[in-house]
């Protein structure tokens, strides 16, 4: 029996938690085609979600959930056994810490830093630089935490894992190239364990929109075909020209 309905595009790293989740305890989630947002106007979805954000999922009684973390955490509770939540308090509050600090640590500096590339807000040097610092400040952090520690809360994958893996996924595929991860053993360590867990598929991620030449920092606007920007501030002395971003999909995603 199917654990319930998932509603988003294919391509959102934010259902992907969700996704993982449910292979790791065994259930199977409904993904009917979805366009967003015009799936979201009706009336039955108004009243169901009234943010009108994706993902959103409705349990097989018809009850609404929204909020990517909660969907996540939702399905993870199917199979507690399975240990996605923590065996311990200490261990499910190490899970709700790494969570929030997706939420809180990650998702922000990757908004800057990815929506120009995305077309959806023009590049900006101060706040690509400032946001650039803040990840490395991040990702720096996670790196000390990870220097002995296999997982990041648990001697096996919970829900920490998924969820920050999720997160970081978009920054890895387009714009942490190979000289900007370096610094990051254990990160990247971590972070590769969790690509090749057997359980889950990871699909592949890949932006579907054609990158904007004018709202991207400078660097990027000439090293397109090498691959994606680095971390610290590298933008030249002069911003591109300031545009309109069009609305995007992704720019109304919880």
């Amino acid at each position: 029996m199917s654990a319930g309905t998932l509603y988003s595009s294919a391509a959102n790293p934010r259902a992907l938690k969700a996704l993982i989740a449910a292979k790791y305890v065994g259930k199977t989630v409904d993904q009917p085609a979805f366009n967003f947002p015009a799936d979201l106007q009706t009336d039955e979805m108004k009243e169901l979600f009234p943010m009108a954000k994706m993902p959103v999922f409705k349990t097989p009684c018809g009850k609404p959930l929204f909020e990517s973390n909660a969907i996540a955490f939702y399905l993870a509770a199917q199979d507690e056994s399975v240990g996605l939540l923590g065996a311990t308090a200490y261990e499910k509050g190490l899970v709700q810490t790494f969570m929030s600090f997706a939420d809180n640590e990650i998702v922000g500096h990757l908004a800057t830093l990815l929506y120009p590339i995305f077309g959806i807000r023009a590049y900006d040097k101060d706040a690509h630089n400032a946001a650039a610092s803040g990840l490395r400040r991040s990702l720096n952090a996670l790196e000390k935490w990870l220097t002995t520690r296999t997982y990041l809360a648990s001697e096996q994958v919970t829900l920490a894992d998924i969820v920050l893996f999720c997160t970081l996924l978009p920054l890895y595929k387009m714009y942490l190239d190979t000289i900007t991860r370096a610094p990051f053993v254990n990160l990247n360590r971590w972070f590769n364990t969790i690509l090749n867990q057997p359980n889950p598929t990871v699909p592949d991620m890949r932006v579907d929109v054609r990158p904007r030449a004018e709202n991207l920092p400078p660097e990027v606007g000439v090293r397109q075909a090498a691959g994606p920007s680095r971390i610290p501030g590298s933008g030249s002395a002069h911003s591109p020209p300031p545009t309109r971003a069009k609305p995007h999909m992704h720019a109304r995603q919880e």
